[in-house]
């Protein structure tokens, strides 16, 4: 019911209330007088509820930033120490607040909102291996936002998302030099530019030693 409905009704009841003299009559309206003002509690509760989640709702969708994914940055390793460096012209003159970056088991989500009326985004949600949440940290300078990962184990890194490469085992059965051909080939299929390049080198080498007997690689 109208909170305002049953503000007029009790305003009523008093004023009945006061121009009672007679016990029982007066304990008929006192009676109905106390279950009009539950009534009112229970509406301004559920007003009061109502205005709380509108305003929730509203800041809800304030929270929704639209951000540029960030595709560009550097990155090397030293030891147990991954740095990867994101150049953003003047970042640095940012509020704190603006720059923020979580760490997860095997992800990191760098958040820079407000640079020049852009919002950006780096979220690898897929790191190589595992890192030590707790000791990574994030640098804010001039131009740029420099995040430290902590590995959790000191082995090299060959890329810094995706699952670590596979070293296939070449079946030595009947045939070796097939089972080695066959390891070359997946690990060329599977490895990244780099790779890909050195096997090519090496695949290439092996045919002119023996007078072109390989097959050629995939994609060659």
């Amino acid at each position: 019911m109208d909170p305002e409905v049953l503000k007029a009704d009790i305003s009523e009841l008093e004023n009945i209330l006061a121009s009672v003299s007679r016990p029982n009559n007066r304990h008929h309206i006192e009676s109905h007088l106390a279950s009009v003002k539950g009534k009112l509690a229970e509406a301004e509760r559920k007003e009061a509820a109502k205005a709380q989640a509108a305003q929730n709702a509203t800041v809800s969708a304030s929270d929704k930033v639209n951000y540029t994914t960030i595709s560009q940055f550097g990155w090397d390793q030293e030891g147990k120490n991954i740095k990867v460096y994101i150049s953003l012209d003047g970042v640095g003159s940012l509020p704190s607040e603006s720059v923020t970056c979580e760490f997860g088991l095997h992800s990191f989500d760098l958040k820079v909102v407000g640079l020049q009326d852009k919002n950006y985004r780096l979220y690898p949600k897929n790191l190589m291996h595992p890192i030590v949440t707790e000791s990574c940290k994030y640098t804010v300078r001039a131009n740029r936002v420099v995040v430290t990962l902590v590995k959790q184990e000191s082995k090299h890194w060959d890329k810094l998302e995706g699952k670590p490469l596979a070293t296939p085992k070449p079946d030595m059965g009947t045939d070796p030099s097939k089972g080695i051909m066959d390891m070359m080939k997946n690990m060329y299929e599977e490895g990244d530019d780099d790779m890909k390049r050195t096997i090519a080198k090496a695949w290439s080498e092996s045919q002119n030693k023996q007078g072109g007997g390989l097959p050629d690689l995939p994609d060659m």
